[in-house]
C-alpha cells in the first residue's frame, strides 16, 4: 500500500477551488444554455433600451422647457451656418469675378489717349464749379450693402414727358382751363 501524506493547507484550498468552479461551471453552462435565460437576457435588454430612451426624452423635455438650446435647435443653426456660407461664397465669388473685370477696365482705360472730357479745367468757370461724384444706390431693407453692390442693378432712363401729360394730370385732379 501506498502511503499518504498529508495535504498542506494551501494544497487543501487548491483543491476544493478546483472542485467548486467544476460543479459551478457545469451548472452555469446548463442555466445559460436553457431557453428561460434566453428570455430573461432579452427582457434586459429591452428594459435597459428603454430606460435609455425615456431618460433621453426626459432630458430634452427639460432642454426644451428650460428654453436651453438642445439637440435639434444646434442642428438647425448649423443648418443655417452651412448656407450662409455657401452664400457668401457665391457672393465673393462674383466679387472677385467683377474685380477682375474692373482691373481689366482700367488697363483698357489706360492705355487710351485722355479724352478732352478726362482733362483737367483749364477755365476758371470750369474750376469754380464743384464736381460731384454719383452715388451707388442704397441697398433695399433686409439685404446687406455687399449683396446690392453685387446684384445688378435696373437701368432707369428718364424720358421726357409727352405733350399731353399736363392736360392729362390737370384732368384727373379737377384743375385746369
Amino acid at each position: 500500500m501506498s502511503e499518504q501524506r498529508p495535504l498542506s493547507p494551501m494544497e487543501q484550498i487548491r483543491r476544493a477551488y478546483e472542485e467548486t468552479e467544476k460543479k459551478t461551471s457545469q451548472t452555469m453552462e446548463e442555466v445559460v444554455s436553457s431557453q428561460g435565460f434566453a428570455e430573461v437576457l432579452s427582457m434586459l435588454v429591452g428594459n435597459a433600451m428603454s430606460a435609455s430612451r425615456i431618460s433621453g426624452n426626459v432630458l430634452d423635455d427639460i432642454v426644451r422647457r428650460t428654453h436651453i438650446a438642445g439637440r435639434t435647435d444646434l442642428a438647425g443653426v448649423g443648418r443655417q451656418i452651412g448656407r450662409t456660407e455657401d452664400k457668401l461664397e457665391l457672393v465673393l465669388q462674383r466679387i472677385e469675378a467683377l474685380e477682375g473685370e474692373v482691373r481689366g477696365l482700367r488697363t483698357e482705360l489706360s492705355d487710351r489717349p485722355p479724352s478732352p472730357a478726362r482733362r483737367a479745367p483749364s477755365d476758371a468757370q470750369d474750376a469754380d464749379t464743384p464736381r460731384t461724384r454719383r452715388r451707388p444706390p442704397r441697398a433695399a431693407s433686409g439685404t446687406s450693402a455687399a449683396v446690392a453692390a453685387v446684384a445688378p442693378q435696373p437701368s432707369v432712363t428718364a424720358s421726357a414727358p409727352s405733350p399731353t401729360e399736363p392736360a392729362n394730370r390737370a384732368s384727373r385732379t379737377g384743375e385746369g382751363a
